[in-house]
């Protein structure tokens, strides 16, 4: 069964999300594919663990990982792989991404899901291009009833967690 649901932005723009059965192990792959295209030299790994199988928005769910693994391969130690997890449990469906290299700083790191914090609105730098990829990643997660945490250190690395449950409802009607 396809649905509709939506989130409501601050702006009041809305993100839609087709609701309908999917496999992040073939999500994943398809992003896999495409970014192996992209970017030849880099090195992916990719372990996947447990069931799989969901009710989502596989197209946004794609544009999500597929977000995090480009912000991976773009600030992450170039000689380094980046590390795509992906495991199911009983409630939820995390996808962690990891990659080596310089930490986030705390401040950076706390505003990291917000495009304009710290940056003046004619700068279009890659950090703002970042932030905004980051910031679709959540928006998308956040109408999935999912969410977006990152940790990062000198020792560990960088890693992303995106985090939503395996049933979403489909009780929302389509949008109008």
């Amino acid at each position: 069964m396809t649905c509709w649901t939506s989130l409501a932005l601050g702006s009041g723009s809305s993100i839609p999300i087709v609701l309908a059965p999917t496999n992040l192990q073939e999500i994943c792959e398809s992003v896999i594919e495409e970014v192996s295209a992209a970017h030849p030299g880099k090195h992916l790994e990719v372990i996947y663990e447990g069931n799989l199988a969901g009710n989502s928005d596989s197209v946004k769910l794609g544009q999500v990982v597929s977000n995090l693994v480009a912000n991976a391969i773009e600030h992450g130690a170039q000689r380094e792989p980046v590390v795509l997890t992906v495991w199911g449990e009983d409630d939820r469906m995390p996808v962690a991404v990891h990659n080596e290299g310089a930490p986030i700083t705390g401040a950076t790191l706390e505003n990291l899901g917000n495009p304009l914090a710290g940056r003046r609105l004619e700068d279009r730098g890659t950090s703002t291009r970042v932030k905004l990829g980051l910031f679709i990643a959540r928006e998308i997660l956040a109408a999935h009833g999912g969410t977006l945490s990152a940790t990062s250190s000198p020792t560990t690395g960088t890693t992303f967690t995106a985090s939503w449950p395996r049933l979403i409802s489909s009780d929302a009607s389509p949008p109008a």
